[in-house]
């Protein structure tokens, strides 16, 4: 997704961006929340485009898949708990133990082995995203973000 902005702050190699906030990119996570009113966002991106400070800049935002992130935070770990609790309770039950203890330690026990593996899955996949990235200087005519005179 590319998105316009003003650059209000370089450091390094990143720039710090605020933009409009559309309602495509409400609550993607991706902003500081240090936005001084709800219809502005600040972004912190890469600067290969060696944006300075005041200039209007174009940003490519990867998309962020909300359905599969949710199911992975949420539905994988919540399976976990549940098959885990199947599964305890007939184990327990077999050997002649409580199966009601049997299904909240083993379900337990794999909502926390399904956490483990979502952490894990989440640093992988964070290694390969490279985030918001500064591609473009826009000349002065160009850009329509309605954040005022730049």
């Amino acid at each position: 997704m590319l998105e316009s902005g003003v650059v209000v702050g370089t450091e390094g190699g990143r720039a710090t961006v605020k933009m409009e906030r559309h309602s495509a990119c409400a609550e993607c996570g991706l902003c500081h929340k240090l936005a001084h009113s709800p219809r502005e966002m600040v972004l912190t991106a890469r600067n290969t485009a060696g944006a300075v400070v005041g200039d209007a800049v174009r940003i490519s935002v990867p998309d962020i898949n909300v359905v599969t992130a949710s199911f992975w935070a949420y539905g994988v770990p919540s399976l976990g708990a549940v098959l885990g609790g199947v599964l305890g309770w007939w184990l327990f039950a077999h050997f002649g133990w409580s199966s009601e203890a049997g299904a909240a330690f083993v379900g337990l026990g794999s909502m926390v082995a399904a956490f483990g593996l979502v952490s894990r899955y989440d640093r992988n996949l964070r290694r390969g995203w490279r985030g918001p990235e500064v591609v473009a200087v826009l000349p002065r005519d160009e850009y329509g973000g309605g954040l005022g005179a730049y």
